[in-house]
């Protein structure tokens, strides 16, 4: 039998998606008022924004004509900086500073209902007073974490999840820092980041940045923020990495910049194409819809200017690709005798929405040529949804295995290089046929100290001699099997070999082997047989003769001992004895027989009622007696 493999180099293609060399687009200004400290968020391709500082107003954003549509003031009133998060087209809003005063904080929780535009109050935040937090929403949960709680309540770093199945909240641990104010957080490509921010009110920012695992509840730090250290940031995600846009330092600088974050190479990079068109970035707000970021309202420092500007950056649409697909990854022509022809189709389909070229298809093949397809088809089109049948003919020359690989290069974006398997056998006339009488042999149970034989038989039916070139046992217990038979090489057509093996257990286990079995018949080249069997220990299965002979025990029924009387005439054959159960596990120690002591005692007091065997060994062999114990 040949081994081989086939190593083919491939070229990995990485698709890179640029910024686009547009601006920033001022779009309609906010429809609420100038301010800042607003939420935001997406739902349904709509930009909802509402609330700020003495502010209760909640506005729809429509892109589709570049306009904003008044909606119910939101649930409980006026609220800043308020914690949000969106659950399954659902947004959940709580918390917050009803005047930007640092007082009477709010701890009551709402949710909106696009579908209704009404609000519903649920039950309050449980972890008290609250502004200032990072939200998110994940998996069919919410998290907010951090915030600050007014004057005297201190800056946070719990962490809390939000269960809507049951409008519950629940503690889960706290932020690796000692507390947290205005950091940014997102969520990409089913990907938690958490970082900036600040701890207090004129302390420097953090430039820390992690990543959450919502089943652990772990924050893994990741690279630090490259920028300047900042608090108020907006955070958006897209296409599958995170940008940073905004924000501002110590309450008396704003920035403009954007970073980008990319988390499968956990690297930042200054995005200049990015730079906000305005200076108002504090506490400023954001959403996105496809594949546009919006940003607007905020404050400039130190100065504090409010502003209800708002803008939009367009990343562009996804350049049209070609894509290859392949009906089948294996080509299997089964049996054909030599020089017989045998054809099978391959289809290639172009699911893209650009023209797919076919740089080159060839069959690779080792050792052995029996396949081959009419082209090479370089430059061959394939328009978008359009398919290409390419006929693979296997036309063997000699009896054997054959193995080959088509492979297809094109300028696909889905897929470099796509490889389909070829197999197939050829007959020459005149050919061995084997086939076998079982596919496995069970010897089921055999004493420890025994063995028994099973076999079966190896027909040829075909006509021409059939080889045994290898036959022996594989498989961890294949020493436990022999041959029990001499076999022969050379099986003639219409003749038999007839096999025997033996099985000889040494523990009482399930043993399992097999035998492999290898010929010149090429449909049956490798053929196995699966073997197994168990060995027993059965206290009495032997019984030559009757231990009466040997020896008298009593009481029998017994209740806490068991007396064994043995005759002076045949005590110095009994070496050992112990009692065992009904599985014939030993439930007493063993020990030997003192040749001139006649009478013996076994403690049964720690034993259950039930049925027992007093086991001797006479001669290496084990022998048995009933008894059993009765309270």
């Amino acid at each position: 039998m040949s081994y081989y493999k086939l190593y083919l180099a491939a070229i990995i293609c990485m698709v890179c998606f640029t910024l686009n060399a547009s601006s920033w687009e001022r779009i309609a200004d906010y429809g609420g008022p100038e301010t800042d400290g607003c939420i935001s968020f997406e739902i349904d391709g709509f930009g909802y924004v509402g609330g700020g500082p003495n502010e209760k107003n909640f506005w729809r954003y429509d892109p589709s004509n570049n306009s904003w549509e008044k909606m119910p003031d939101i649930g409980g009133g006026e609220r800043g900086w308020a914690f949000h998060f969106v659950i399954d087209g659902i947004a959940y809003v709580g918390g917050g500073d009803p005047e930007g005063n640092l007082q009477s904080l709010k701890k009551d929780f709402w949710k909106f209902d696009p579908s209704t535009k009404q609000w519903t109050q649920l039950k309050d935040f449980p972890g008290g007073p609250r502004d200032a937090c990072f939200n998110f929403s994940i998996n069919g949960k919410g998290y907010i974490g951090g915030g600050f709680s007014g004057d005297g309540g201190g800056v946070h770093r719990d962490v809390w999840e939000y269960n809507p199945s049951n409008d519950s909240w629940t503690y889960i641990t706290d932020y690796p820092e000692d507390g947290i104010l205005f950091s940014s957080a997102i969520v990409v490509d089913d990907r938690v980041f958490v970082g900036l921010g600040n701890l207090s009110f004129g302390v420097a920012e953090y430039i820390t940045w992690y990543e959450f695992n919502p089943s652990t509840y772990i924050f893994t730090p990741k690279k630090s923020f490259t920028g300047t250290a900042r608090q108020t940031a907006v955070a958006y995600a897209m296409k599958g990495k995170v940008y940073i846009v905004g924000g501002q330092s110590q309450y008396t600088q704003t920035y403009k910049d954007c970073y980008e974050f990319d988390p499968k190479t956990n690297n930042w990079k200054l995005m200049n194409g990015l730079n906000l068109p305005y200076n108002n970035t504090a506490w400023s707000c954001g959403f996105t819809i496809g594949e546009e970021i919006y940003y607007g309202t905020g404050v400039t420092l130190p100065d504090f200017q409010f502003s209800r500007n708002f803008y939009k950056y367009s990343f562009g649409e996804k350049p049209k690709e070609p894509k290859l697909t392949v009906n089948t990854d294996t080509l299997d022509f089964g049996t054909i005798n030599v020089n017989e022809t045998a054809k099978q189709t391959v289809r290639l389909h172009n699911p893209g929405d650009a023209p797919l070229v076919i740089d080159l298809i060839e069959v690779v093949e080792y050792e052995f040529f029996g396949y081959s397809i009419p082209d090479t088809y370089e430059g061959v089109i394939i328009q978008p949804n359009a398919f290409l049948d390419i006929e693979v003919t296997f036309n063997p020359k000699i009896a054997e295995h054959y193995y080959g690989l088509m492979v297809i290069e094109s300028n696909a974006t889905n897929v470099v290089t796509e490889l389909v398997n070829i197999f197939g056998d050829a007959l020459a006339v005149g050919s061995p046929s084997m086939t076998l009488s079982v596919q496995s042999l069970d010897y089921g149970e055999v004493e420890l100290t025994e063995y028994k034989t099973s076999q079966f038989t190896i027909s040829n039916t075909g006509d021409a001699d059939l080889e045994i070139e290898t036959i022996g046992f594989d498989g961890l217990d294949k020493s436990y099997f022999s041959f029990a038979s001499s076999m022969i090489s050379t099986i003639q057509p219409g003749n038999d070999m007839i096999v025997q093996i033996a099985f000889s257990p040494t523990e009482t286990r399930v043993y399992n082997a097999s035998v492999i079995i290898e010929t010149n018949d090429i449909a049956n080249k490798w053929v196995e047989i699966n073997l197994s069997g168990e060995g027993i220990s059965t206290p009495n299965s032997v019984r030559d003769f009757d231990l009466s002979d040997y020896l008298s025990l009593f009481p029998n029924p017994a209740i806490s001992q068991l007396n064994i009387n043995f005759n002076n005439m045949n005590i110095r054959q009994i070496e050992k004895m112990h009692i065992s159960d009904l599985n014939g596990t030993a439930v007493t120690d063993s020990f030997s027989v003192n040749g001139d002591k006649l009478e013996y005692t076994f403690d049964l007091s720690t034993l259950a009622n039930g049925i027992y065997f007093l086991v001797c060994e006479i001669g290496g062999q084990r022998y048995s007696t009933k008894f059993s114990i009765v309270r």
